[in-house]
């Protein structure tokens, strides 16, 4: 009977420590949970809405995000200054976005939170040694179920590669980092666009359609009432295609763009047979584009007056759909095609702008 009664007691006090224990570390997972989302709301205050991004020093890090428990999700971008890390900046762009989006999505009550943490190796050498990794930047998850390799002799947390983002593009759309974000999180959130960005966007737009359209209505009356414009226009083409735009333009260029696996479709499968390819579709285009012109100019003293309006009316019309034709295989040129909008992508354009040799790409 006394044996019993021991090995009961001795049971019961296994229990008690298994709930104390639990009930230790869910205190303690709630903590930091807590003091996350304080410096989360605190960096959104401090940058105005502009970033949901915390900065940590070493202890703190160890203390919230490595050691358990981990009752959250979090994103972990290990980087460096624009100033000795070139491809650091475009990453951190889209990761900053890919915060903001989470920090203004609505959050369900069950779900866990997520926090992002941005580190500096560069400033701090400790973030440089404690995953392991010899390169940035690094963008890596963590969560409780996150396995960490822990090697005392060198202090260091290897994180598994199942838990680091494959970085494939030098500037990752904040679409495919959301993407890889939510198949860690279970969520399912959407690039945040804030109201003053789409004004600023429609804005921009209708202000360049309204340009466009008022600089081609003024341009067809500048033709028709002094034709020696087309002619200006015709010798500016001209200037325009025998520059150094040209000699960037015709090496490498890709006519059709992308097929429907991704890689770039060639007219010839040769390296010769493209450029000569190439050269002759841009320079006839460049070509027709001033002819037209001229014969949109010498239009009126050919003919009577109503078949020269609609001739020169016709010429104008292809003149500048050859030009735009010479523009659209620049667009695939210098990369803008996988860019929306007008402008080029930031990383387009690269190098000095050397004489008779245009852009060094």
């Amino acid at each position: 009977m006394n044996a019993h009664n021991s090995l009961f007691f001795l049971l019961f006090l296994t229990i008690v420590s298994s709930c104390s224990a639990t009930s230790s570390s869910t205190g303690e997972g709630e903590a930091k949970k807590n003091a996350l989302q304080q410096l989360t709301e605190q960096a959104f205050e401090d940058t105005r809405g502009r970033s949901a991004i915390i900065t940590l020093d070493t202890h703190d890090y160890k203390e919230l995000i490595i050691d358990n428990p981990r009752p959250y999700h979090v994103f972990v971008l290990i980087t460096a200054p624009q100033a000795v890390c070139d491809v650091c900046d475009p990453i951190g762009k889209s990761f900053s976005q890919a915060a903001i989006s989470h920090y203004m999505a609505d959050e369900e009550e069950e779900e866990e939170p997520v926090f992002f943490v941005q580190l500096d190796a560069f400033n701090n050498r400790d973030f440089q040694t404690i995953h392991g990794f010899k390169s940035v930047p690094h963008l890596v998850h963590l969560h409780e179920g996150s396995k960490l390799k822990h090697r005392k002799s060198s202090m260091e947390y290897r994180i598994p590669p199942a838990e680091t983002y494959h970085q494939t593009q030098l500037e990752p759309p904040v679409g495919e980092i959301l993407d890889w974000m939510n198949t860690k999180t279970g969520r399912h959130v959407e690039v945040y666009v804030s109201r003053h960005d789409r004004l600023m966007h429609t804005f921009k737009l209708a202000s360049l359609a309204v340009a466009a359209v008022a600089l081609l209505l003024y341009g067809l009356y500048a033709a028709r009432r002094w034709p020696i414009v087309c002619v200006i226009a015709a010798l500016f083409i001209e200037m325009i295609s025998t520059s150094g735009i040209f000699y960037g333009l015709l090496n490498g260029m890709v006519l059709v763009g992308k097929g429907r696996n991704g890689e770039p479709e060639y007219i010839m499968r040769g390296f010769r047979g493209q450029y000569l390819g190439e050269g002759l579709f841009c320079s006839s285009m460049m070509i027709v584009s001033g002819l037209s012109l001229l014969v949109a100019a010498r239009a009126p003293y050919w003919i009577n007056s109503r078949k020269s309006r609609f001739l020169s009316l016709a010429f104008l019309g292809l003149s500048l759909v050859s030009g735009w034709s010479v523009w659209q295989c620049y667009k695939y040129k210098t990369g803008m095609y996988s860019s929306p909008g007008w402008f080029p992508q930031p990383g387009a354009k690269h190098g000095s702008i050397r004489n008779d040799q245009g852009f060094s790409f």
